[in-house]
């Protein structure tokens, strides 16, 4: 058996110089020392010839699933069962930046993730564990690559002291008696002088920044292109992308659409960039549109705590592109007094657009273009005008702005989002911030701008009728998640909740126990339930795909179940069965929920947009729009005891709170960008109805199938489908796909 650099033994190069081999299973009749597997006698691991991707042999971890033995067989039935490849001694891997290794699942083989991590020496910490393969994520039967980005957020701890490289199953998440078998072949190392190995991902802080030689030798200013929802540091290399000297976008009338570009500064500092939007003019026509629907921002790049929701250190912090504010540069000055535990925002979005660019540095600039729903159709003509007191001369850029020829209806699918903030907070000292009548507002019109209509209500005695007339004010149509607490609530409470929501005209569904995955929270569940039924409500609650169908066989489901997608997405196999007509629906209405606020922007549009469009739910309401204790400016850290030990979250903000309203980040816009892939969507099935009734048959089957094409590669979920692929998917390909559907939009109008 090969081994890694830095390790017992030496690994045969590759013939690609770039690729450093660690294991493939050429070099011993049997497997060695570097090996092992723990957890019990059902399972194994062994060196096969039946299945390889190159070679002889490939390495096989098989299991034989056991739920009457582990640890708790009433709330986990089974055990964890563990396939290692130690390093002894430790390795060094630090001038590396991917693990690469190819996997195989056979194609009969029941659903369920397997995870991995990667062990360092001198870190008593979890490693950071990550799904590495389950039916979603790729194509049964056949080899799949796996690359793993050697990078603080995936891997804690020295690299040049790499242990072990660790996977495992949990029994719970698999059948009874199922018989599991992994093969794994080709493990290697990629070298950080590959080109394009990994697209630009989230950045540990503390790291210098890498200027590219290219940008040393740029002594003027340059502006390059953006794709929305990329990362931009100040010193990604964008220098073999084409030179901006003009703007072009596409937008359908009423619809907010982004324009996104970076400036690299030359041998001169930038020091106080403004922009400028003139007025557009309609080529043919006589139609004008304000400069003024352009809201031009700087994505902020600063820390946060970590890319996953719990931080377990300070060296978990992360360097990360978020926050679109008009001024990088302006301090947040915000309070929060821990005895009243008030908290007053910061003012963010009353200054004028301004920031600097050291030297040789990059700054991404976001444009939001709300283009307003009377507006003529047709092509218009702009300036974008760039000034700055020193480091760059003044530039014009022309900006082309096609407005289409229709406004997009309502999304067909609903949207949400859990909303931890209260008018009246009994918990304070918790996450249900109290705010003000205006800052909700604010919040709500924000949500109803994107497209969303659904928002949970806590403390809901005293809030649901406040905060349903605020929907209401706001033009979303509901239905409110309201939550009263575990405890059965007086009935009077319930049934004043329902009346008012009546006269708001808005849907209530009362939330119960969550996540019902263990005996005694479903028991709670159920009792909550149907109470909640007797008294003419309706019952939302997140749960587990299993216990969802449980509570189906027990005649007992909810009328709303919101499933979740984090941990290696757990309920991507049955999303998938559910699409491919293999399993029932377990509720009348069906969702799914994720950790919206972490920053990983093309997964939230992926979710809202695209593979939620395919899935066979209804909806997407995920955890959550903003949730924090103090200052989410000053400290992302928050410490509580959660789960009976202590333990350290993030705050947990989509959008920060100002004075002004909601501050928006690239999550936010993740999301945003998701539901407008549906608005589109939604006009194209309207279209396809129109055709249908004209008896346009052969057009309706050709349109269907470009669509179905369009859509295909967003079906399925990537390899590594947690928050720590990032770029979760590809923000290009997703834009792309929407320029398609448009084109597939305007042709069809035009038969029509």
């Amino acid at each position: 058996m090969g081994g890694a650099p830095g390790g017992a033994a030496s690994a045969a190069p590759d013939t690609n110089e770039k690729r450093q081999i660690l294991d493939d299973f050429e070099g011993e009749p049997a497997l060695g020392p570097n090996w092992s597997v723990t957890g019990g006698p059902g399972a194994a691991a062994l060196l096969v010839q039946e299945v390889v991707h190159t070679g002889r042999c490939s390495l096989r971890f098989k299991i034989q699933v056991d739920h009457s033995t582990g640890p708790d067989p009433e709330k986990f039935p089974g055990g964890w069962r563990h396939l290692r490849r130690n390093f002894s001694p430790a390795a060094d891997w630090s001038n590396y930046e991917a693990l690469e290794f190819y996997i195989y699942v056979p194609p009969t083989q029941p659903p369920g993730p397997l995870k991995y991590g990667i062990h360092c020496a001198d870190d008593t910490r979890e490693p950071v564990w990550s799904a590495v393969v389950s039916p979603e994520t790729l194509v049964p039967g056949e080899w799949t690559r796996v690359t793993l980005a050697l990078t603080g957020v995936n891997v804690r701890g020295n690299l040049k002291k790499v242990t072990q490289i660790h996977f495992y199953i949990a029994e719970h998440e698999f059948k009874d008696k199922a018989e599991l078998n992994f093969y794994f072949d080709d493990f290697a190392l990629l070298a950080k002088s590959a080109e394009a190995v990994l697209p630009e991902k989230v950045r540990k802080a503390g790291n210098p920044l890498a200027i590219p030689e290219t940008y040393r030798k740029e002594a003027e200013p340059v502006v390059y292109p953006v794709v929305p929802l990329e990362f931009i540091y100040p010193d990604t290399d964008l220098s073999s992308r084409p030179r901006v000297d003009s703007l072009t976008l596409r937008a359908a009338r009423g619809e907010i659409k982004p324009l996104t570009f970076a400036v690299l500064a030359g041998d001169v500092d930038i020091f106080d960039l403004a922009l400028d939007v003139s007025d557009f003019e309609q080529v043919q026509g006589t139609g004008r549109l304000k400069g003024s629907i352009a809201d031009p921002r700087v994505v902020k790049v600063w820390e946060q705590a970590a890319l996953h929701w719990e931080v377990f250190g300070p060296e978990d912090k992360i360097l990360v592109p978020e926050l679109l504010v008009k001024d990088d540069r302006i301090p947040f000055r915000d309070e929060y007094n821990r005895e009243t535990l008030k908290y007053t925002p910061p003012s963010v979005l009353s200054f004028p657009f301004g920031t600097d660019i050291p030297a040789h540095t990059l700054k991404q600039v976001w444009i939001s273009f709300s283009v307003p729903e009377g507006a003529d159709p047709g092509l218009y003509k702009g300036v974008l005008t760039l000034t700055a007191k020193s480091g760059l001369k003044v530039r014009k850029i022309p900006i082309s702005l096609e407005v289409l020829p229709f406004v997009l209806p309502p999304p067909k699918l609903h949207y949400g989002v859990m909303y931890r903030q209260r008018l009246i907070a009994k918990n304070p000292k918790g996450r249900d911030m109290e705010v003000s009548r205006d800052a909700m507002l604010k919040d709500f019109l924000e949500l109803k701008r994107a497209g969303l209509d659904s928002v949970e209500i806590s403390d809901a005695s005293c809030n649901a009728v406040p905060m349903l007339e605020l929907m209401r004010e706001a033009g979303m149509r509901g239905p409110a998640i309201v939550f009263l607490g575990y405890e059965k609530p007086p009935a009077e409470d319930v049934k004043g909740i329902l009346e008012a929501a009546a006269n708001a005209g808005i849907g209530v569904y009362f939330y119960g126990r969550d996540e019902p995955n263990d005996p005694a929270r479903l028991a709670d569940h159920k009792e909550l339930s149907a109470y909640y039924h007797s008294l003419g409500g309706r019952v939302v609650v997140c749960l587990t795909v299993d216990t969802a169908r449980r509570l189906v066989a027990e005649n007992e489901c909810p009328d709303w179940a919101i499933l979740p997608m984090e941990r290696g997405s757990y309920a991507g196999p049955y999303i998938d069965d559910l699409r491919a007509g293999k399993a029932p629906r377990l509720a009348p209405f069906m969702s799914y929920y994720w950790q919206v606020y972490e920053e990983n922007p093309t997964r939230n549009r992926l979710y809202t947009g695209f593979y939620l469009w395919q899935s066979g739910l209804d909806g997407a309401l995920p955890y959550e729009y903003r949730g924090h204790l103090g200052s989410p400016y000053a400290d992302d850290r928050r410490n509580s005891d959660y789960g009976g030990r202590p333990r350290v979250f993030r705050q947990w903000c989509l959008t920060y709170p100002s004075q002004e309203g909601p501050v928006s980040t690239l999550q936010w816009e993740g999301y945003r960008a998701g539901v407008t892939d549906v608005r589109y969507l939604t006009y194209l099935e309207e279209l396809l109805g129109q055709a249908e009734k004209a008896q346009k048959g052969t057009l309706v089957s050709e349109t269907r199938e470009k669509m179905n094409d369009i859509l295909k590669p967003f079906a399925t979920l990537p390899q590594d489908a947690t928050v720590h692929t990032n770029p979760f998917a590809d923000p290009e390909q997703m834009e792309k796909a929407r320029e398609r559907i448009v084109d597939l939009i305007l042709t069809l109008k035009s038969k029509l």
